[in-house]
């Protein structure tokens, strides 16, 4: 993958448990990826990207998140190359997979 040019997609769990404000603790992702041309792995632990200070400018990478009540938190599915192919990675430095498109 060419490491001039990497731009993720998120997904976003958000923490809904406001009336008595709970953090959920040690959230995990795992993942699966399965596609028509039979093309099938799986992440333990997916990357979470986690944000924090007033406008969130201190970010880190996680392999788990606390989530405060109302508060979101992303994992990263996949990443986009420049040349538009979708590549899956275990941690934010360990690449694992390029994802083929189904038939």
């Amino acid at each position: 993958m060419s490491a001039d040019y990497h731009v993720p997609s998120f997904i976003s769990v958000k923490n809904t448990q406001t009336a008595v404000p709970i953090t959920a603790e040690r959230v995990t992702a795992d993942l699966q990826y399965r596609n028509a041309a039979g093309q099938e792995f799986k992440i333990d632990h997916a990357p979470w990207y986690i944000t924090s200070g007033p406008d969130d400018s201190d970010a880190h990478w996680a392999d788990a998140a606390s989530i405060e009540a109302s508060a979101t938190v992303s994992f990263a599915l996949f990443v986009s190359d420049k040349d538009g192919q979708l590549w899956v990675y275990q941690d934010p430095y360990k690449c694992v997979a390029k994802l083929q498109y189904g038939r």
